[in-house]
């Protein structure tokens, strides 16, 4: 069976358009890489690309693509899952969605030092709509509506106004093989004499909050200079990432 290609269709550029609005406007984490994988396909990026960029094999990508191919963007999505329905409504999820997003806990009546852990959403649900649910369905329903853990940048993340978050830190190991123990009287330490050279690592990493890949350097040495290179080091790997993300949002490439 022939492959469908992009050019093969008519109207690209309205197609284009609904394929990111619907990237937009989606709460689903799910359903925004199946709309971003066929934004990425109708801007002429070969499957093989697709898969590196969203890091799925070419098996999930073509039938990403042939659904689409068949129905359009409401084949993209996912089947209703076996088991118990959800408790709220679509119209309440949304609801609920929009007050962790633009409100804070003391807007709706909470006390002003605290946050939107999952058991106070819990509480913020059965006085709103007079549903019970337990800790562990509570995080369930946050994390299918696109929800993690915790601070506020994770909002810009989830609408890609930021393309990665990244956590750094850095560290240095010493290697101190002259240390050694001794008796001396209480109150009269011996001062011991330590021989060589006392080496160490210097090392400098990040932690991408999205996906968990680690990044990490060792230096013997550690300063304004090295740690410079590291942010280079850090923007070339990520440079075709950025890339990506200001071509689906319509930023020039090139700056």
């Amino acid at each position: 069976m022939a492959r469908t290609k992009a050019n093969e269709f008519h109207n690209i550029t309205i197609r284009l358009e609904e394929a990111r609005k619907a990237m937009k406007e989606t709460i689903d984490r799910r359903l925004y890489e199946r709309y971003q994988c066929i934004f990425l396909f109708l801007s002429g990026e070969s499957r093989k690309r697709i898969t590196e960029i969203l890091n799925r094999n070419i098996g999930t990508v073509s039938t990403y693509i042939r659904a689409y191919c068949t129905e359009g963007l409401k084949g993209l999505q996912p089947d209703q899952p076996p088991g118990r329905p959800t408790r709220l409504t679509s119209e309440q999820e949304q609801e609920l969605y929009q007050t962790i997003i633009n409100k804070r806990p003391v807007d709706v009546g909470f006390p002003a030092h605290m946050n939107w852990e999952s058991g106070l959403v819990r509480q913020w649900i059965g006085k709103q709509y007079q549903v019970e649910y337990f800790d562990r369905g509570t995080r369930k329903l946050l994390y299918r509506l696109g929800f993690k853990r915790d601070f506020e940048g994770i909002k810009k993340l989830h609408y890609r106004e930021i393309a990665r978050i990244l956590f750094e830190d850095e560290c240095m190991i010493r290697d101190y093989q002259a240390l050694a123990k001794t008796w001396f009287p209480k109150g009269q330490q011996k001062l011991i004499p330590t021989y060589g050279q006392h080496r160490g690592a210097k090392l400098m990493g990040t932690l991408d909050y999205e996906t968990g890949e680690i990044y990490c350097e060792e230096h013997e040495q550690y300063d304004a200079q090295v740690f410079h290179s590291f942010l280079e080091n850090i923007v070339a790997r990520m440079a075709k990432i950025y890339e990506t993300s200001w071509r689906l949002h319509g930023y020039p490439t090139g700056s």
